[in-house]
């Protein structure tokens, strides 16, 4: 699996013809004071098919670490490769909600990416 766009979003979805929205992109949380909880924010992933996996399933996993690489939170689960059809991609779109998100301290955090327990990010 190719990663295309791994990202942050204060919203987004996809539209009945698979087309990928995303509003309110950011890469920082600023707060004046900690503990600190982030009301909603959307994790997005867009990724695309590499030959031999049309048709298989795949199981995700998206975690955020804390800068001591200590695991925060995380949502997992399954999804489905598509078979290319009439020349397109074969693409597939996460898109996890997260809602009332802690955080404890200031500093860095980072979100990962495991497609089968692989590390894409």
């Amino acid at each position: 699996m190719e990663v295309r766009v791994f990202l942050i979003a204060d919203y987004a979805n996809t539209d009945s013809s698979g087309k990928l929205n995303m509003l309110g992109v950011f890469d920082a949380i600023n707060s004046s004071s900690f503990p600190y909880i982030h009301p909603l924010m959307f994790v997005v992933v867009k990724l695309n098919a590499e030959l031999g996996e049309f048709g298989t399933e795949r199981q995700f996993k998206i975690a955020l670490y804390d800068e001591d690489m200590v695991e925060k939170g995380s949502a997992q689960g399954t999804f489905n490769v598509p078979v290319p059809q009439g020349g397109k991609r074969a693409e597939v779109n996460l898109i996890v909600g997260v809602r009332d998100l802690p955080f404890e301290n200031p500093g860095r955090y980072e979100w990962r990416l495991l497609i089968n327990d692989d590390s894409k990010m």
